[in-house]
């Protein structure tokens, strides 16, 4: 897990649904990660694939999740893989946003969207990162 932050970057608010932490993704989390998973898309992701699309990326994993206070319950995801790439000869760094989800329950609450934000005011100030494509 070389570039998932270890530092406990995180932001907590409420909202009328409750209090909330928007927070990086510390070892401990694959299990509710993989529930939001199950709830969101309607199939498994088993653990040694998240590990190595995740935690085993050479280049790093950035990763927030905003996790409901009382039950530490993961409720929305916002990730992206990065990776190296060559643009016009010089290497560049690329991050590809995946998985990005939240659970239905939650859905249209702006916690989704909160946390995304959290994400890109995070990442898109690090300039060692180029660009961020993919969906959404």
């Amino acid at each position: 897990m070389k570039d998932a932050e270890k530092n406990g970057v995180e932001k907590c608010f409420q909202t009328v649904r409750g209090k909330f932490r928007i927070r990086t993704f510390t070892p401990g989390d694959e299990i509710s990660f993989l529930s939001l998973w199950k709830s969101a898309f309607k199939q498994e992701m088993s653990l040694p694939y998240f590990y190595w699309k995740y935690l085993e990326n050479p280049f790093g994993c950035q990763i927030f999740l905003c996790e409901e206070e009382s039950s530490g319950k993961i409720i929305a995801f916002f990730a992206g893989v990065p990776y190296k790439a060559n643009y016009k000869g010089t290497i560049i760094n690329i991050t590809q946003l995946m998985d990005s989800m939240s659970h239905p329950l939650y859905r249209g609450t702006g916690l989704f969207v909160s946390t995304a934000q959290f994400f890109f005011e995070h990442y898109g100030q690090r300039r060692e990162y180029n660009y961020y494509y993919g969906f959404p």
